[in-house]
């Protein structure tokens, strides 16, 4: 595998790990305040 543009792929990496750590803790902030204006 050639590394033709590592800024480009290395972004790619970055910005899927940063979904994937984010949105799980968006979600349950949201939950989170879903439940204190609930009750």
């Amino acid at each position: 595998m050639k590394l033709v543009n590592p800024n480009r792929s290395l972004d790619h990496n970055v910005s899927r790990v940063l979904v994937f750590v984010l949105f799980p803790n968006i979600f349950y902030f949201l939950v989170g305040i879903f439940t204190f204006f609930a009750t």
